[in-house]
């Protein structure tokens, strides 16, 4: 494919493409003209995940959970070490 073209070899060794060697197989087509305007859509909603908190950061502290930072200052925080646990369990058995 050459600038949305394709292009097929005419022999073995063809050279650089395009060239004598190759024959254009389909050539890239041109933009139509913009269709007319559409109505406007309605308005969203407003409401409490219009202004969610966002994550601010991420870490993994020494007992292996997952602590995530909210824009808001708040925290959620997930195990990991049950996880990482189990893998390791898992993996020495295969």
């Amino acid at each position: 494919m050459l600038n949305g073209s394709s292009f097929v070899a005419r022999h073995d060794d063809p050279g650089p493409c395009p060239g004598d060697g190759w024959q254009l197989f389909t050539s890239v087509g041109k933009r139509g003209q913009q269709g007319p305007k559409g109505e406007r859509g309605e308005r969203g909603l407003t409401g409490p995940l219009a202004t969610a908190p966002r994550i601010a950061s991420t870490e993994i502290d020494a007992d292996y959970n997952l602590v995530i930072r909210h824009s808001d200052n708040s925290c959620d925080t997930i195990p990991l070490r049950p996880a990482f646990e189990q893998f390791l369990m898992e993996a020495v058995r295969t």
